[in-house]
């Protein structure tokens, strides 16, 4: 009877325990919140003051916004930003998803897809988008099962100069609960079928543990495609603006059989200057070279000079390609120097 007692009070102990922790949590979180609201309100105060007076004190000349904006919202550029999402020390690996939460990294995906599609939830959003891009190529509605999504990540730290695929470099990567959180977001929220989704960088190997973490479960069906199965599509050579020497650079056909693509870009200092989401096409060329770079046509340079005018004409489905965030068509379109098109005769 004694030892009952025990184990009775120890477990009620142990609860109270737990319901304590979890109220502390909720504390924090919301003094976090407060926080976080509190530098959002000093911050609108001050460039709406700075609107007032006129001024501008900025390392940046001040300058009207380039090109015209499109999307559900045109010109509608999106930050979410919660500290709280990462616990990170710099030991051990960046990319260990122990340092992350992700609940609140699925709900930042979430709430910055609702706002870019002027949605109240991300799943009005997405069929916000949808439409719009389907609209934009003469379709009507959102999408539709057997219709093909891609998704450009950055791998560009793995399997660099080797065929390890254990991911452990401290090099950077596509963030794997971001990815994963933005998978769910299309499969949980738009509806999407998980094989109708391809997951690329024909540059690179994806690290094992990120393709097991991201295609199972609800995720089961995505599919991922790196250097090591990447297959060109001869029909969609890339058309630079210059004429460049070596082997022609092609479009993977996960790639050109897409009708949606989503240019997932990491946020990272690059020494040739701002090369945005331009430059995470990098891993979008097939062309013989097991590096992928699109050989000849020097792109880290390239990429940061003022636009040139291409001596093509794009033709075929450049909307398949373009067809993506706002942001990621009017980057994409401003910041590179090569463009392709579908042959002639070619479905």
């Amino acid at each position: 009877m004694g030892s009952c007692l025990l184990a009775a009070c120890g477990a009620a102990a142990d609860s109270e325990k737990i319901n304590r922790e979890n109220q502390e949590t909720a504390e924090a979180d919301e003094e976090e919140n407060d926080r976080m609201q509190g530098e959002q309100e000093l911050l609108e105060e001050d460039l709406t003051a700075e609107e007032e007076s006129g001024s501008y004190d900025n390392l940046y000349p001040q300058h009207e916004p380039y090109g015209t904006g499109v999307g559900v919202l045109p010109g509608r550029v999106i930050w979410a930003y919660d500290p709280a999402s990462v616990k990170w020390d710099g030991s051990g690996y960046w990319w260990e998803t122990v340092h992350f939460e992700e609940t609140r990294i699925r709900r930042m995906v979430d709430e910055s897809v609702a706002s870019l599609g002027g949605g109240a939830t991300a799943r009005e959003a997405w069929k916000a988008l949808f439409a719009y891009s389907k609209e934009k190529r003469g379709g009507v509605g959102g999408y539709a099962d057997g219709e093909k999504i891609a998704i450009k990540t950055n791998i560009n730290g793995s399997a660099v100069m080797d065929d390890d695929t254990s991911g452990r470099t401290h090099m950077s990567y596509t963030n794997p609960v971001l990815l994963r959180a933005l998978l769910l977001s299309l499969v949980e929220e738009a509806g999407v079928a998980p094989s109708d989704i391809t997951v690329y960088d024909v540059s690179r190997l994806y690290p094992d543990y990120m393709v097991e973490m991201c295609t199972e479960g609800p995720l089961l069906g995505v599919r991922f495609v790196g250097r090591e199965n990447g297959v060109p599509d001869e029909d969609a050579p890339i058309l630079w603006s210059h004429d460049f020497g070596g082997r022609t650079n092609y479009l993977p056909t996960c790639v050109t059989e897409a009708d949606y693509l989503i240019n997932l870009a990491n946020l990272k200092g690059h020494s040739y200057g701002v090369t945005l989401c331009g430059k995470n096409h990098f891993g979008s060329f097939l062309n013989g070279n097991a590096m992928r770079p699109p050989e000849g046509a020097n792109l880290h340079q390239w990429l940061t000079l003022p636009p040139v005018q291409p001596t093509r004409t794009v033709t075929g489905i450049q909307w398949r390609i373009w067809a993506c965030t706002s942001t990621g068509i009017i980057l994409w379109r401003n910041c590179t120097v090569g463009i392709w098109e579908k042959k002639r005769g070619s479905s």
